[in-house]
């Protein structure tokens, strides 16, 4: 008997599905993979059936830059800093 084929995602309309038979074919069910990933099962599901409404926080925390950063002075930190 042959193993079935390990999914690919360029098979799947959202990564929810490809996630969802990723996890059935290692063998796992949502509270192991929730367990692993440090996730509640009822996100891990939400993703799978793609319902990102319901994982991505409706609010987000806003800060202020100060008056005199420079995002063309980071990028060009970032840059040199990190080359490669």
């Amino acid at each position: 008997m042959t193993q079935p084929r390990l999914p690919q995602f360029t098979d799947y309309q959202h990564i929810g599905a490809y996630m969802r038979d990723l996890r059935l074919y290692y063998g796992l069910d949502v509270p192991q993979v929730a367990d692993r990933l440090h996730i509640r099962a009822k996100y891990i599901q939400a993703i799978e059936e793609g319902k990102f409404e319901k994982v991505v926080p409706s609010r987000c925390k806003t800060i202020s830059l100060p008056e005199d950063f420079d995002v063309f002075k980071v990028f060009h930190v970032l840059c040199e800093r990190y080359a490669h």
